[in-house]
């Protein structure tokens, strides 16, 4: 796994980095340069959620876009292809820092419903993701700034990475301090931590990069699984990417509401 993570790279979730100081910055080039390089993309993943001892399973489809100028917004499509009784159901989220639309087509009422205020902060489909979380699978955060906190300190899996704290936007958010970790000389995020309160010193809950969950995609590295974890209940989502594509034609079209 350390030789593999080496390469340089960008995790599709969650991506931000900055300097040293009292100070949030911009997020460094070699983030920007691997948005760039990866482009659209399109997934198939097994998402699996365990609650208590209870476990579902179900197929979803991604397709993401970056944005296309600083002020345009950063794209993801959602579709379930199982189970049966969600098949079919559709999710657009369209997000800039300073806010996120979320929408949602349902076969039952064939029609498009915007899913606003508190209910973005809300599970997704019973997961330990919500509908703002989602976001984080496209990278699309790496707009975003934040500071640097401390140098060479492991993660939760042992990792020696650099710590950061994302700076707070205006977008409604139920978790006021959000950490993340960077293995710096991979340009790699292994772990995000969320906390309700900005002075709380435990996360409530936290995504990872399991140990080996990594490939290499040309001379960049991206995640093949990340699971969200919620610490408070003990209750899991693992998503296991089964397939991908990058640098695809994605027109318009494909995520027009």
């Amino acid at each position: 796994m350390i030789n593999t993570i080496r390469y340089r790279s960008a995790l599709l979730i969650v991506a931000f980095c900055g300097i040293m100081g009292n100070s949030f910055a911009a997020a460094p080039t070699c983030l920007k340069e691997t948005a760039a390089a990866l482009g659209a993309s399109e997934q198939q993943v097994t998402i699996t959620q365990t609650t208590g001892k209870l476990k579902s399973v179900m197929k979803v489809r991604f397709a993401t876009h970056p944005p296309k100028t600083q002020n345009s917004p950063a794209k993801l499509w959602v579709r379930f292809d199982a189970p049966q009784d969600v098949r079919g159901s559709t999710y657009l989220i369209l997000s800039v820092p300073q806010k996120d639309d979320v929408y949602v087509w349902l076969p039952s009422l064939n029609r498009v419903k915007r899913i606003q205020g508190s209910a973005i902060q809300g599970s997704f489909w019973g997961t330990d993701f919500s509908y703002a979380d989602l976001k984080h699978l496209q990278g699309e955060a790496a707009n975003h700034e934040m500071e640097l906190l401390s140098l060479k300190s492991p993660d939760n899996l042992g990792r020696t990475v650099n710590w950061y704290q994302i700076k707070n936007t205006t977008t409604p958010t139920q978790h006021q301090k959000t950490l993340l970790a960077l293995d710096a000389k991979a340009c790699f995020i292994t772990q995000v931590d969320f906390y309700a309160k900005a002075r709380d010193t435990q996360p409530v809950k936290r995504l990872t990069i399991p140990l080996n969950q990594v490939q290499k995609v040309g001379e960049f590295t991206v995640p093949k699984a990340y699971q969200m974890q919620d610490l408070l209940t003990g209750n899991q989502t693992l998503v296991m990417i089964d397939k991908a594509k990058y640098q695809v034609n994605i027109t318009e079209k494909a995520f027009s509401t």
